[in-house]
């Protein structure tokens, strides 16, 4: 993972995710390489994210018995690459202990000085104000980091609002529109349906 001796790095270099070329002291925590490649191919050939690999290979380690362990996927995108970090572990998943899993990974790969970007969902922990994790890691960074949150997400709080205006304001997850839909699916027919976005009510507004 990393170059064994001093070298001049171009600047091109920079613009790649991965381990830095110049020398760096080794870090000192333990890591266990278990994907073989026989494990890379068959994710490989389904087309498996690396974010989908983390929670695929988490919750099968949980499954054989293994302890459940809060951990934290981080992946760079550069020039159309993405990159797996680390999924280091976190005690909780506040904004406390996120930016420093991701600070430390920074460091361990030398592009602390390279980030641009955060891409993370809307969650408090993650865009507070004062220590959501991204303001604290900008802060660790010492950089004008453009935030991109996910737009799946974003999608979402306008979803919301439209349901509170439209609908009506609900506090628990039940809410008892879908839950009759969800009970009622057995006794409709998914071969014929029709989109309700090509209903003349829909259309209408």
């Amino acid at each position: 993972m990393y170059s064994s001796s001093e070298s001049v790095v171009a600047k091109d270099d920079f613009n790649k995710p991965g381990p830095s070329k110049m020398y760096v002291k080794q870090p000192t925590r333990g890591s266990i390489d278990f994907i073989m490649p026989k494990h890379a191919a068959a994710l490989d050939k389904c087309k498996i994210s690396d974010r989908d690999t983390v929670h695929i290979l988490i919750s099968t380690a949980e499954a054989l018995g293994q302890k459940s362990v809060d951990r934290l996927p981080i992946i760079t995108l550069c020039n159309g690459e993405s990159q797996l970090l680390g999924v280091p572990a976190i005690d909780t998943g506040t904004g406390v202990d996120q930016p420093d899993a991701v600070f430390h990974l920074f460091i361990d790969w030398c592009i602390t000085e390279n980030a641009q970007a955060f891409c993370c969902d809307t969650t408090a922990s993650n865009m507070g104000k004062l220590k959501g994790t991204c303001v604290l890691l900008e802060n660790y960074l010492e950089l004008n980091i453009l935030y991109l949150p996910c737009r799946h997400h974003i999608y979402e709080l306008i979803l919301k609002c439209v349901f509170e205006v439209k609908l009506y304001l609900t506090s628990g997850p039940d809410v008892p529109i879908f839950k009759r839909f969800q009970q009622n699916w057995r006794n409709i027919d998914t071969n014929k349906f029709e989109p309700g976005i090509m209903s003349d009510i829909v259309k209408k507004y």
